[in-house]
């Protein structure tokens, strides 16, 4: 969360994915980031149920470990990007502008929203 608060960005956390969903449809939000230690529900469905259409918002998934396995999974389960520990400001500043970017949304708008930091 501090790597994100470096980034300018004003992370809001969240232990379930109702309260995802709860934040994600009640404010305009920028970007989704999870943990792979999300407590209560599995971090791998996460991007499903973002992208699912009806709430859509790029996640990021951030892991303690390098494991290509989960990697994968995270990926193929919709996931936008992985990033491991050490989570340095540049990396995620990077991530941030490249999700910004492909979901076409304006910087006048990046700079109004929050980030939103999921973790358990």
């Amino acid at each position: 969360m501090q790597v994100l608060e470096l980034c300018g960005m004003e992370p809001i956390s969240c232990s379930t994915i109702d309260e995802v969903r709860a934040i994600l449809t009640s404010e305009a939000d920028d970007v989704v980031f999870c943990d792979t230690g999300f407590a209560h529900d599995s971090f791998e469905e996460l991007p499903r149920t973002i992208s699912s259409g009806e709430l859509i918002a790029p996640v990021i998934v951030c892991s303690l470990l390098y494991d290509p396995a989960v990697y994968l999974e995270v990926m193929y389960r919709g996931a936008f990007d992985f990033i491991v520990f050490p989570y340095r400001t540049d990396e995620v500043r990077w991530v941030v502008d490249t999700a910004f970017r492909r979901s076409s949304m304006s910087a006048s708008v990046r700079e109004v929203n929050p980030a939103h930091a999921i973790s358990a």
